[in-house]
């Protein structure tokens, strides 16, 4: 009996050390077959004989443009130029002398002063400022304009008044708020711009010119009304 025992010892041995080997070698192939995460990289193992390679930085997304803003015509530190003025009608008056006794006139006296034919005055008078804008309404040529004896020329309004003060024989005309006591304001084509007969409105006063620009003729102009 004990020798018995004694030959069934290897083969018990022998079976064992197939059944561990069998094991092995199944182990072994799960764990090449497994998921490849479980795979760690060659750097990972400690193979310091492969440097490991950066990867490539990534170039920036492309932005889009920024625009500068257009220069400015304007000078820097200066407010933006305005408006160009525009044309406006201004109400113009005949005047004489405030001791003249004469209360009217119209387009063909004036005619006749710068004829040389009126029996009441010499001369027309006007400012430097609006003289081509009155004279050519009232028919003056541009030659006569500037060497004329008939035509005089004043540097402002005060000065005018002063003239028709002191020549009873011209007629001036001058822009109706620059009417002062000192001169009379008379009528033109049988209205009146100023007195108790004077129109209502300058819409029915008949004799404006245009001038470059409406506000020359005062902030606050004349209102018959």
């Amino acid at each position: 009996m004990i020798a018995g025992s004694s030959a069934r010892r290897p083969i018990v041995v022998a079976l064992g050390v197939i059944l561990t080997a069998v094991v092995l070698a199944t182990s072994g192939t799960w764990l090449h077959t497994g998921p490849a995460a479980t795979q760690l990289p060659a750097s990972a193992a400690g193979d310091a004989s492969i440097p490991s390679t950066p990867e490539a930085p990534t170039a920036p997304a492309p932005s889009a443009p920024v625009l500068s803003p257009e220069p400015s015509s304007s000078p820097a530190g200066s407010a933006p130029p305005g408006p160009t003025p525009g044309v406006g009608d201004v109400a113009i008056v005949p005047a004489v002398g405030f001791r003249s006794g004469w209360t009217s006139t119209g387009i063909a006296e004036a005619g006749d002063v710068l004829a040389g034919t009126s029996r009441r005055y010499a001369a027309i008078e006007v400012t430097s400022a609006d003289r081509d804008a009155i004279l050519e309404p009232l028919g003056a040529p541009s030659a006569d304009r500037a060497a004329s004896d008939r035509i005089r020329v004043a540097p402002d309004a005060a000065h005018l008044t002063a003239d028709l003060t002191a020549h009873p024989d011209r007629l001036g005309f001058v822009r109706a708020d620059d009417v002062r006591p000192a001169i009379r304001a008379i009528g033109w084509e049988g209205k009146e711009l100023f007195g108790a007969r004077r129109v209502r409105s300058l819409a029915d006063w008949p004799l404006k010119v245009q001038l470059p620009d409406a506000s020359v003729a005062r902030a606050t102009p004349y209102d018959p009304a």
